[in-house]
């Protein structure tokens, strides 16, 4: 048989276009005919959209510490079950 996948946009009933993944496998005969092909289509639309959200923050927050004057940074804080903090690591600095 023969793999296929793509990505493209797909055009709905609606006239919203989808961003889809699409993967097939053509079945063949002895002879090498192809006789079927069985896939399936995967709406790919919300990831690209988390995907595009996710980008553009790391942007925004990278211009942000580039161009900062002041000392800037992001730290992850860890805390026991009485809310004290006992532990922490830094996730970005300038």
């Amino acid at each position: 048989g023969t793999a296929w996948t793509d990505e493209y946009r797909f055009r709905r009933l609606d006239g919203a276009y989808a961003d889809v993944l699409d993967r097939g496998h053509v079945i063949r005969d002895i002879d090498g005919q192809a006789v079927r092909m069985i896939g399936a289509m995967l709406d790919m639309s919300q990831m690209r959209k988390a995907e595009t959200a996710l980008r553009q923050s790391e942007e925004r927050s990278r211009a942000m510490l580039e161009t900062i004057e002041a000392a800037f940074a992001i730290i992850q804080v860890k805390f026991d079950a009485d809310d004290s903090p006992v532990d922490y690591r830094f996730i970005e600095a300038n």
